[in-house]
């Protein structure tokens, strides 16, 4: 009868701490829980920079309306206070012509792709860039930081890519980034549904 004690016990312990693991499932930040405002830009840097691209100044328009019909997080014009950074980068098709030269440079922006090194809101000074993607990448990007990380280079919380992610209606990586979140971090009960 001893040797059943032992047992029973490891039993109950095990079974004890399935919840906790279960609970654990997901990889998803804690900073997607407690953020309450987000503020959208391109790599290139902000809505106001006149030297975006016009797909990037489409998708952050894009973007923060999916946001907008999302109703967990409210989205902020300037970065100061924001609780997460979301960096958008619109796909570009490569040119295949024998003269062209795609995705170079140009002075008005920096290299498609790269994430400048500056503060959100600042517009993007193309001698200080970091690598954070492929210069040229045909798909839409979606990167979410938190302001600590996006200042010091560090990786981003959640990315994704797709073709046409960003693009109105759908939406896809916005979908997706929302499922993600909604899983790990399930909605209050009784949360007032977002406005349609």
């Amino acid at each position: 009868m001893k040797q059943g004690k032992p047992i029973a016990i490891l039993a109950v312990l095990i079974w004890g701490l399935m919840p906790a693991a279960a609970a654990k499932k997901h990889d998803l930040s804690p900073a997607f829980q407690s953020a309450k405002t987000v503020y959208v830009e391109a790599a290139d840097g902000p809505d106001s920079n006149p030297g975006i691209d016009m797909g990037d100044r489409l998708a952050i328009r894009d973007v923060q309306d999916g946001l907008r019909l999302w109703g967990r997080y409210t989205v902020v014009e300037h970065p100061e206070g924001a609780d997460l950074i979301f960096l958008v980068r619109k796909g570009r098709a490569r040119e295949t012509g024998e003269d062209s030269q795609p995705n170079l440079p140009t002075a008005s922006r920096s290299p498609v792709g790269m994430t400048p090194s500056r503060a959100p809101g600042q517009a993007a000074d193309p001698d200080s860039i970091s690598p954070a993607t492929e210069m040229g990448a045909d798909n839409d990007r979606l990167m979410v930081f938190t302001p600590e990380a996006y200042l010091k280079h560090k990786s981003p919380l959640w990315t994704r890519e797709s073709k046409d992610g960003l693009a109105a209606p759908a939406r896809s990586l916005i979908g997706q980034l929302k499922d993600a979140v909604e899983l790990a971090y399930p909605p209050a009960p009784g949360a007032a549904a977002p406005p349609r």
